[in-house]
């Protein structure tokens, strides 16, 4: 990976005139071994081997190997998109359709500007924040943002945004922290759009009085068209089902017609197997799809045993609430409240934020 060659003793020589020139004894550079390094001295050399798999470090005066990916500006133009295997941290922004593809953690310091992509198998920490519409966020861990406006995110951990939500759409299968600390006035911490967490929520405040505000607790409604399409495909099944039946030349249902293919002619009984074979093939996509709408609807609610959402201020009307299968609209004012989900419906009580959620 490296070389260096050790100081050695110099021979003198002579210059044009036959005058003898004196050798200097050599000096050995300074060379530092940083990170995951190993060195062995060979036949007047030192060899510098990588001991992991990595990113090499390396200038005149060191050398190492480092298991992150660091861009030290904006991940754009120059660095172009970005996909590596382990940690990627970038000290910049994310600039407007560029990509980062990770399958470790993703640490941007900047900003994700409109269009910028992420696809990170571990967690997601931005430094200020995520905007615009034609970003795609996609997380398999946790994420931290400093705040979220006008864009969406899907995380499969849990999501924490220090400041504020502006007319976004959030997924969590797991809870939703906005903590609203910039907030002043009569600003909220959750503005419009709609906020999707599995298992909980706490906020600082939410809701507008020119956008209405949607919190999904224990409820995915995106997997509704899912199920829809499964639904109008099981009866289109249906239908084929019934039109091979009744095109068939026989009985379907007489008990005796395996017996009776014997001594059909064997156009007739190659026209029947073609048949069963068609049949066969519908019941086993139907099947399947049936099992598909069974899964949706076991994705589409959360198991959690207690569902809460925790609002530690002010809350701004119309707040629309979805816990599960029951839905409920505030339409007035209000601060501090637990919105908990029991057998009977949507319940909430006052929520003075000193608890711990």
């Amino acid at each position: 990976m490296q070389k260096k060659v050790l100081s050695s003793a110099g021979e003198d020589g002579i210059d044009v005139d036959g005058t003898r020139i004196r050798a200097y004894q050599g000096k050995d550079m300074a060379f530092r071994i940083l990170d995951n390094i190993a060195a062995e001295e060979d036949q007047g050399r030192i060899i510098y081997r990588a001991e992991k798999t990595g990113i090499l470090i390396t200038d005149t005066r060191s050398v190492s190997v480092v298991e992150e990916l660091v861009i030290t500006g904006d991940a754009g133009i120059e660095s172009g998109n970005i996909r590596y295997e382990k940690d990627v941290i970038i000290k910049g922004n994310l600039c407007s359709g560029y990509s980062v593809e990770s399958g470790g953690n993703v640490s941007i310091q900047g900003n994700i500007e409109n269009g910028g992509i992420v696809r990170c198998k571990g967690n997601l920490y931005i430094g200020n924040g995520l905007f615009g519409e034609n970003s795609d966020i996609s997380v398999q861990g946790n994420c931290e943002v400093g705040f979220v406006q006008d864009s969406a995110m899907m995380v499969e951990g849990s999501i924490q945004v220090r400041n504020f939500v502006w007319q976004s759409a959030l997924f969590s299968r797991a809870y939703i922290t906005v903590m609203g600390k910039s907030m002043k006035g009569s600003n909220t911490s959750v503005v419009g759009g709609r906020l999707i967490a599995m298992k909980g929520m706490d906020l600082a405040s939410v809701g507008s009085y020119n956008a209405d505000t949607t919190l999904f607790c224990g409820y995915n409604p995106s997997l509704e068209i899912r199920e829809r399409q499964l639904q109008k495909l099981v009866k289109r099944l249906d239908t084929l089902l019934l039109r091979v039946q009744n095109s068939c030349p026989v009985n379907l249902h007489d008990t005796e017609m395996i017996r009776r293919m014997i001594v059909l002619k064997p156009q007739m009984a190659g026209e029947i197997r073609k048949k069963l074979m068609q049949l066969r093939d519908l019941l086993a996509k139907k099947n399947r799809a049936e099992q598909a709408i069974e899964q949706t609807r076991q994705e589409m609610l959360s198991n959690e045993s207690h569902l809460a959402i925790y609002i530690r201020k002010k809350i701004v009307p119309d707040l629309i609430v979805r816990m599960k299968n029951e839905r409920r609209v505030f339409s007035c004012e209000a601060t501090g409240m637990e919105i908990y989900l029991t057998g009977s419906g949507i319940h909430c009580k006052s929520y003075d934020g000193s608890l711990s959620p």
